[in-house]
């Protein structure tokens, strides 16, 4: 009873518990006032270390004065809090030094234009050697990656943007520029005698400058833990560099089995093997990969029966595969009966999952667009089957890049042509790294051109053109411009641009995407009054004409629009339109502005009538 009796003479409860409720509330001023960017989020970290440590001296004080009266200060005690005091001393001027050199960074990447808040986590390295952990390393990436795109306050690039820099062993600072990320996130993965440790990094994009580090570590056997523990950490880095609230939603998580978890991650592993054989090897060995992808997550299913994940993944595979499989027609039909059936089973276990909605539209989509479904009812069925379920994708989660650019497709397909460009400009918005990122970008300029939104047209044609220089639509589609009020026919630079993308053509397609270029260099020279010029080459296009490249003689309908819109010359255009309607009866005339001088031209009659009687 000695020692309680001489606390309580020294009151050490009262003065410590004193001290705990007056650091309490200092504490929350101090957070309420990062929270409002009053201070600067280094404060609390460093309130933290300098509440916890004056438990310490408090008690020492409690200790040697808490009894009445005056007492002297012991050595022992001067020592203690004198090193005490110091240390805290050394850490604030550490801490504050060092948030005064990462402000220059900060300013400096300001001042270069790169956002501190667009964050790229790059893809960690498994450096255990055998490779054994790499789908560790990728699942700790791609959750990140997942996670952090929750946060309002950050722009995270998607893995699509990423996964090229993969094992490219390009520098942080490139990345950083390529993607204009001001920040990197990077990190590495080891597995060795039953535990897992991870290394998490943060780069200023700038520089490359590592600022912040640190090491997990963990049991193999506590996976998903580490897992959330890489993602906490990684935000606080990121709350602490950026200076303002960083909090990650915690979301309800569909599995807790570690081992089920494990199988759906080497699954994917094999999923992207199966990608890299296909473009390496061929078709063969790309099917055995995605074949031991399909094991794993069956036996996934089998282990964790309610988790809709590794059904969703079985039908993108499906998909995938029907994809490769394509032509015929006749071979991909099985994948995608095959993946409707995964997308069935998961849509019965969760009615709202959106990527099992995304699936199953796109299947159907798939099936519709190939001649797989000989009545027209049942097609039309179909059709809005595909419609219904990717529209209902993109509500439950309207981040799903892929469900906008298939429903851009689908709208285009229609002739919604609004609602496409709508779509791809919103799939290009969350995504702009998608692998059909072109086929988007090319439904964005030829959608706002059908539109007559041609300063926006344009605008999109050369985003496009600076991101695939290797795509001969992107030169077309600059030709086709100066056609319009968006750019001035600037006939020297139309040729170039033919020249150009003759280069990055393809033998086969040459001579037919050579004929529709000279088409949309005619129409500049119309718009550049030399009518004559424009005639001549409109011709030279035409002789390149053969039916075996173009059955659907789009080439005619391509001259009857320059000719009707650029050259002024609707007589000419509606001969043209009548070649082509002998191949396409069901062409509407009626909509396209290309065709308002041939629709208040007195022979318009006898398109429609020649339509009639074909």
């Amino acid at each position: 009873m000695g020692l309680i009796s001489d606390l309580k003479e020294r009151r050490l409860f009262q003065i410590v518990a004193a001290y705990a409720a007056a650091g309490f509330v200092l504490l929350q001023i101090v957070d309420q006032l990062i929270q409002n960017d009053m201070l600067p989020a280094f404060v609390y970290p460093l309130t933290v270390w300098w509440y916890v440590v004056g438990f310490i001296a408090a008690i020492m004080v409690g200790w040697f004065h808490g009894e009445k009266g005056a007492q002297k200060a012991p050595l022992i005690e001067i020592v203690v809090i004198a090193i005490l005091a110091v240390g805290l001393l050394g850490l604030s001027g550490f801490q504050v030094s060092r948030y005064l050199a990462e402000g220059e960074v900060r300013a400096a990447a300001a001042a270069s234009e790169l956002d501190l808040r667009r964050i790229a986590v790059t893809y960690f390295e498994d450096v255990g050697g055998d490779g054994e952990s790499q789908y560790l390393a990728d699942a700790f990436t791609e959750e990140l990656i997942q996670e952090l795109s929750t946060i309002r306050a950050l722009d995270v690039v998607s893995r699509n943007a990423v996964a090229p820099y993969r094992v490219s062993g390009v520098s942080v600072d490139s990345i950083a520029r390529t993607l204009r990320a001001g920040t990197v996130v990077s990190g590495t993965v080891e597995e060795d005698r039953g535990r897992v440790r991870v290394n998490i990094r943060i780069h200023d994009g700038l520089s490359g400058t590592e600022f912040r580090r640190t090491t997990l570590e963990q049991s193999a056997d506590e996976l998903l833990t580490t897992r959330d523990a890489v993602i906490e950490e990684t935000a606080g880095f990121l709350r602490e560099w950026l200076g303002e609230e960083i909090t990650v939603r915690r979301r309800q998580r569909a599995v807790t089995d570690v081992s089920s978890w494990a199988l759906l991650q080497r699954a994917e592993r094999e999923r992207k093997e199966g990608e890299r054989l296909l473009a390496v090897e061929g078709i063969e060995a790309a099917f055995a990969a995605f074949d031991r992808a399909d094991e794993l997550l069956e036996r996934t299913e089998v282990a964790e029966p309610g988790w809709t994940e590794p059904t969703v993944l079985r039908a993108e595979i499906a998909y995938r595969r029907s994809r490769v499989s394509f032509p015929p027609p006749e071979a991909a039909e099985p994948w995608i009966r095959v993946g409707l059936e995964h997308a069935d089973r998961a849509l019965a276990r969760e009615s709202a999952h959106p990527r099992a909605l995304e699936m199953r539209g796109t299947l159907n989509y798939w099936r519709y667009l190939l001649p797989l479904i000989p009545d027209p009812q049942e097609r039309n069925r179909v059709l809005a089957a595909a419609r219904a379920d990717l529209e209902q994708a993109v509500r439950v989660d309207p981040t799903l890049a892929t469900a906008h650019a298939t429903l851009s497709h689908l709208y285009a397909w229609i002739d919604e042509m609004s609602s496409s460009v709508l779509a791809a400009r919103r799939a290009y918005e969350e995504d702009a790294y998608l692998e059909t990122a072109g086929e988007v970008l090319w439904r964005l300029t030829t959608g706002l051109y059908d539109l007559e939104s041609f300063e926006d047209a344009d605008r999109w044609c050369r985003v496009g053109a600076g991101r695939f220089d290797h795509d001969h639509r992107f030169f077309q589609c600059q030709i086709l411009m100066m056609t319009t009020r968006a750019a001035e026919p600037d006939i020297d630079r139309a040729w170039a641009l033919v020249d150009r993308g003759n280069e990055v053509l393809p033998e086969a397609d040459r001579q037919l995407q050579n004929a529709v270029s000279l088409t949309y260099v005619g129409g500049v020279l119309a718009r550049a009054n030399l009518p004559d010029s424009s005639d001549t080459v409109l011709r030279q296009a035409r002789d390149l004409f053969r039916p075996e490249l173009d059955p659907h003689r789009e080439l005619y309908k391509l001259e009857a629009a320059m000719r009707a819109s650029a050259l002024q010359d609707p007589e000419e255009a509606i001969e043209l339109l009548k070649l082509y309607a002998v191949q396409n009866p069901g062409y509407d005339f009626s909509h396209h502005w290309w065709w308002r001088s041939v629709r208040n031209h007195p022979r318009y009659v006898e398109l429609t009538a020649f339509q009639a009687d074909h």
